[in-house]
């Protein structure tokens, strides 16, 4: 076991090969023939109560959201002028009954690994079913506000991330990197919870780093990191937030009680 990192997945499949790839990256294979290995230990939680992505069952609140959401006008004529007309074009051209989350997913994953779409299945539908996708995605993730559906999709995550940082900052032993495989939709919630969302889909393995440091001033900071890119973070005025900014924010984006707020 690394005593420098803990590492938790999603309980899908696919998620074991993610975190490998991630590791390969950290501890490159020798090539000079030496045979090597180190046990890494990976945790998931139940699925019921996995907070890795937004979760219907952690926080039903989430369902009634989405259900009013999903009841507006807005949402209906997006469902009836693009959503329904793709699904049956695509239908038509693969021969099944297809979804359109169901369609795009394959559709990126198969352009991700260099694969040609299926026969009929154009490029112009693909991008057709992502910019869909990111405005029903963002429709969501704006009610009843940006801050509150955050907090209760993605905040106990959040929390357990910002506990760890308490325990760093108190000298407690931990270790240096937490890892965390999710989901595309994890990555734009988070993103939308800071304000630094450009509402384009996240690209194949994108990550979210936060990072916990020490300025030249020796006071704690964190900072947003997209895809290697630092984000502009305007609550905290720049770059980074002091740690005391961080934590104020903190408790805007993590439920205070769960039992109540998850309850509508």
């Amino acid at each position: 076991s690394n005593p420098l990192w803990y590492s938790r997945k999603h309980a899908l499949v696919n998620h074991k090969c993610i975190q490998k790839a991630f590791i390969d990256g950290l501890y490159p294979r020798p090539t000079d023939g030496q045979k090597s290995s180190q046990v890494i230990d990976t945790f998931t939680m139940d699925r019921k109560y996995d907070d890795l992505s937004p979760n219907t069952n952690l926080c039903p609140c989430i369902s009634q959201y989405q259900a009013q959401v999903q009841a507006s006008p807005e949402w209906q004529k997006h469902q009836e002028t693009v959503v329904d007309p793709l699904v049956e074009q695509l239908e038509a051209v693969l021969g099944s009954p297809v979804t359109a989350s169901w369609a795009m997913d394959c559709g990126m994953s198969m352009q991700c690994h260099g694969m040609n779409l299926p026969n009929g299945f154009t490029e112009d539908m693909l991008n057709q079913l992502l910019e869909s996708q990111i405005w029903q995605d963002h429709e969501l993730m704006m009610y009843p506000n940006v801050s509150y559906y955050g907090r209760l999709a993605m905040g106990f995550l959040l929390a357990e991330m910002y506990d760890a940082m308490l325990n760093t900052l108190a000298g407690a032993a931990q270790p240096k990197l937490l890892l965390y495989s999710a989901h595309d939709s994890s990555v734009e919630t988070l993103l939308n919870m800071f304000d630094v969302w450009d509402l384009k889909w996240p690209p194949y393995a994108s990550y979210v780093l936060f990072e916990l440091y020490r300025d030249a001033a020796g006071d704690a900071a964190v900072r947003v990191v997209y895809n290697g890119k630092q984000m502009p973070l305007s609550w905290c005025g720049g770059n980074s937030c002091s740690f005391d900014e961080f934590s104020q924010l903190i408790q805007v984006l993590t439920p205070s009680d769960p039992s109540t707020e998850c309850a509508c």
